[in-house]
């Protein structure tokens, strides 16, 4: 037996599952800290073309 076993795959699944819950919480804090997103990033509208080489043709 080596002085490091692997681990297995049940261990893995859980130090996957901490890590995820360590990294959703920091996410959460962060999002608190950060309040709600600014107004002043607006979608740009975009003009439509009517134009002749816009239209279907059959």
């Amino acid at each position: 037996m080596s002085k490091n076993p692997t681990p297995r795959i049940d261990q893995l699944r859980a130090m996957r599952e901490a890590q995820f819950a360590r990294n959703e919480e920091r996410q959460k804090e962060e999002a608190v800290v950060e309040g709600p997103p600014a107004k002043s990033a607006k979608k740009k509208k975009v003009k439509k073309k009517t134009g002749p080489e816009t239209l279907k043709r059959d």
